[in-house]
Formats: C-alpha cells, structure tokens, sequence
C-alpha cells in the first residue's frame, strides 16, 4: 500500500510538471520562425547622448493610420506600455507605401513636432475606421488637429509643409528600405534595431509582445557580453 501511495503522488507530480514544461518550451522563440534577424543592423539607440541611456532598447512600430490592423493593435500596444521595463524605449514609424500614406505620414510626423500625438493618435484612427473619412484632405486634417489638440490650422499647415517633417519621413523611408518592412506589412515591430517581428511570424497581434520581450532579454545577454569583452580587452 505504501508503495502504490509513492508511486501515486509520482504519478500526479509528472502530472503536474508537463504542462509547466511546456509552458518554458514554448516560452523559447525560433530565429526565422518566430522573428527575423533584420539583414542590415544598426543600433537605433545610438542619438542618446546621456550616459544613463546608451542601453536602451528601442521597439519601433511601423504602421500606418489607415491600416485596420494596426487600430486592431493599439489595446496590444497599451497593455504592453504598462509594464514596459525602464530600459526599453517605444517608438511609432508611419509607413509611406503610397500617397495617401504619405499624406498621413506628414500628418503624424506634424503631431510629433508639434507634440500633440496623444492628442491627436487616437482621433485620427476613429476618424478613418470608426467614421470612414476619408482623412488625406487637408481641411479634414488641419480640423481634426484643431479640434483634438487646439492648433491653429495655419500652425498645422506650416508644420505639415515644414522641412522638420520632410526630414522624418525621408528618415522612416530609409528605414523602411533598409529593413524591407514592405515584404512584413503592418503592424511590424522591429526590436533593438536587429530584430523585426510580424503578425505572421507572431502568429497574430496576442503573440507579438511576448516575442518583444524574449528579444529584448535576448539583446541585453548580447549587451552584457559585448561589455564584459570590451572590459577585458581594456584590462
């Protein structure tokens, strides 16, 4: 009797310890499968200049407004920001893969000089999806603005013409060309600089995160390293 009681609470422990294996296999994301290595890699946290910063992380979103998946993915992308650790940055790129999106581009571009994209980010996905406007006009454009965030439309209009809001999209062209986004479609996210995820390889929007975070421990091991190497090379 003693021994079946033994061999009974064995049973019920390897029961119990399978799905808890499982768990931590699954926890573990493929290279080509679950995320890709980006063919040309830079470190997109290279602009920050304080010391207390040259280890962050940046996650950019590449995505555009009239998207409807990625209006699906902001209440992911909300979530994920309430327990996104200090040492990871967030950041958003409008894709520019034909002129309406150019034109909406210009339009997020304008709200992040102006710094009224809390403001406005939301407004403008409802307007498209929600309300189905058309929003590449710019009286529509310039009124959302003024309506959403209090600017002035000829504010607007300056700064959606201006040379700072040229220079952001040509720089989130570059990068698009650079990381092929246009073969990953949107929403993408692309980690550290080196890592680009899709909701294809993620398995759909729930399975995006979970792979970020994976990435994001994977390149501070990476940064560890490359300090401990760089230390004893100095030694």
């Amino acid at each position: 009797m003693r021994l079946f009681k033994i061999q009974l609470r064995i049973g019920i422990l390897c029961f119990l310890l399978v799905p808890c294996v499982a768990i931590a296999q699954n926890e573990e994301y493929v290279e080509g499968e679950h995320y890709l290595v980006l063919p040309t890699q830079f470190d997109t946290s290279t602009e920050q200049s304080s010391d207390e910063t040259d280890d962050v992380i940046e996650v950019i979103e590449f995505f555009a407004y009239n998207c409807k998946f990625c209006y699906q993915f902001e209440a992911h992308i909300t979530e994920w920001l309430k327990s996104k650790a200090d040492d990871v940055s967030f950041d958003r790129e409008h894709v520019t893969w034909n002129n309406a999106q150019i034109l909406l581009a210009k339009a997020y571009y304008a709200a992040v000089e102006l710094e009224v994209l809390p403001k406005v980010h939301t407004p403008m996905f409802k307007a498209i999806h929600d309300h189905q406007l058309s929003m590449t006009r710019g009286d529509r454009l310039s009124m959302l603005f003024d309506n959403a965030a209090d600017v002035e439309p000829e504010t607007f209009d300056e700064t959606f013409s201006s040379a700072a809001v040229s220079d952001r999209l040509q720089e989130c062209t570059t990068k698009m060309r650079v990381w092929r986004i246009a073969t990953s479609g949107t929403p993408s996210l692309v980690v550290g600089g080196k890592y680009l995820i899709d909701t294809e390889t993620a398995g759909g929007h729930s399975g995006m995160f979970p792979i970020v975070d994976f990435l994001v421990d994977k390149i501070r091991e990476e940064q560890e390293a490359s300090a401990r190497v760089s230390q004893s090379e100095s030694e």
